[in-house]
């Protein structure tokens, strides 16, 4: 998924919603100056989090950017993906 492509104002209350960030962290999101480094910051912060954050970016995505939660569940043809 490329970054440039993801919406993080799109995202950030979903993921506050699920419990994934907190006011603080919405708030550093929101504080980058481009769209870029929001979505550089927002993916940085879940690569913190517990391993059900894929799920919930996924999920997140479903209901906000569908287009790139696509992108997330279509296999690499020869890849075998490990369960989450």
């Amino acid at each position: 998924m490329a970054d440039e492509d993801l919406e993080p104002r799109k995202l950030l209350g979903y993921l506050y919603q699920e419990g994934m960030f907190d006011e603080d962290d919405m708030d550093e999101v929101r504080d980058e100056r481009t769209r870029k480094k929001q979505a550089e910051a927002l993916l940085s912060m879940l690569g913190r989090r517990p391993v059900q954050a894929y799920e919930i970016l996924v999920n997140g995505l479903i209901e906000t950017q569908p287009h790139l939660a696509k992108l997330l569940q279509t296999p690499i043809p020869g890849e075998k993906r490990d369960a989450f």
